[in-house]
């Protein structure tokens, strides 16, 4: 019996050409493999945007807490806002958070305003503005006087300002203004430090979304897995006859394996690349929905750095990935005999 002394080894340039002639011929498949990695990957990229994102609007988020906390307040002290008059005394330059309550309040509906300013805050159509003159009449009929500003009161006799007051409520939205201590006025400061059992809450959620967000990516990365695995398979059992006649003309174990590898290779950088960007477009668009343009696009410039690492990141996942999740459809497909792939009927 003669032995075929070597078995010719066919280069990796043509496992390549195979994998792309496959690749055109069952293109409908292909989309489907390519699919699972881009969900995967945008899955995985939206989390990573949306950490970077968080921390680009961060401020925001505190400011927003800031103000909600003082509405709360206020309307602790005075109930709610329908058909309410509020007076606003500005004592100095309005902080961020001050000047986002006043907002508040002039786009609350049911709410007046009554403001002396020589400085006008308010138009015509958003409110009340009294003159040096109308000091007096500052309170007359209002459910609070509210102080904003980082000055001081100077002068001030809040029994006589208050007397014709529907509410005897005088509040300040900072903790600079010393508050009145006339008879029969309630003071209150609407700017609070958080309580200890607010900041350990605070602390607690911060823990659980840590928590949240990396179980989240872990089931994203065992989902590409899955999937990509799923789809190798069903393409391994597809050409099972494909396979035997490579082997019967030749074709080595290694061959078939390197073959598999290569699209699988192929499938997890395209892949990568538009789940990449469809995860990144999908968190820009969320939170400029919920934050506007400016302040979401004024993030992303300063953290284009991370992004980019990120982006880098999440393609190589999918590459990673999906060659980890073709090596068992691979070692299958190199592992058939001839004759029972050849036999096969699917």
């Amino acid at each position: 019996m003669s032995t075929i002394p070597h078995q010719v080894k066919l280069p990796s340039r043509v496992a390549l050409d195979v994998v792309l002639q496959g690749i055109r011929i069952r293109f409908g498949r292909s989309v489907v493999t390519v699919s699972g990695v881009v969900l995967g990957v945008a899955f995985l990229m939206s989390i990573l945007a949306g950490i970077v994102l968080k921390a680009g609007v961060a401020a925001e988020d505190t400011l927003r807490v800031e103000v909600e906390r003082m509405t709360k307040f206020l309307e602790a002290e005075t109930g709610t806002f329908d058909r309410k008059n509020f007076a606003i005394l500005p004592v100095g330059t309005l902080t961020n958070a001050e000047a986002r309550f006043l907002d508040t309040l002039k786009n609350t509906r049911g709410v007046t305003l009554r403001v002396f300013d020589p400085n006008a805050f308010l138009t015509a159509e958003q409110g009340e503005l009294l003159e040096e003159a109308q000091m007096e009449e500052l309170a007359d009929g209002v459910s609070a006087l509210l102080m904003m500003g980082e000055g001081r009161p100077q002068g001030l006799d809040f029994a006589e300002v208050m007397a014709n007051a529907r509410q005897k409520v005088v509040a300040s939205t900072s903790p600079e203004i010393p508050l009145p201590e006339a008879t029969g006025i309630l003071a209150s400061s609407l700017s609070r430090k958080l309580a200890e059992a607010e900041q350990q809450a605070l602390m607690e959620q911060q823990r659980r979304d840590r928590f949240r967000d990396g179980w989240i990516i872990i089931i994203s990365l065992l989902v590409t897995i899955i999937g990509i695995s799923n789809a190798m398979l069903m393409s391994v059992t597809e050409r099972f006859r494909e396979i035997g006649t490579m082997k019967c003309l030749g074709a080595l174990s290694a061959f078939v394996r390197r073959m598999f590898l290569f699209e699988s290779a192929i499938m997890g950088i395209v892949g990568g690349a538009m789940g990449c960007v469809v995860g990144l477009l999908f968190s820009i668009i969320a939170y400029t929905l919920t934050y506007g343009p400016t302040l979401v696009f004024s993030g992303l410039f300063h953290s284009l750095g991370t992004l980019l690492l990120y982006s880098v990141v999440t393609i190589l996942a999918g590459l990673i990935l999906s060659v980890l999740a073709a090596l068992y459809p691979a070692s299958v497909a190199a592992k058939m005999v001839p004759a029972v792939a050849l036999r096969s009927n699917i």
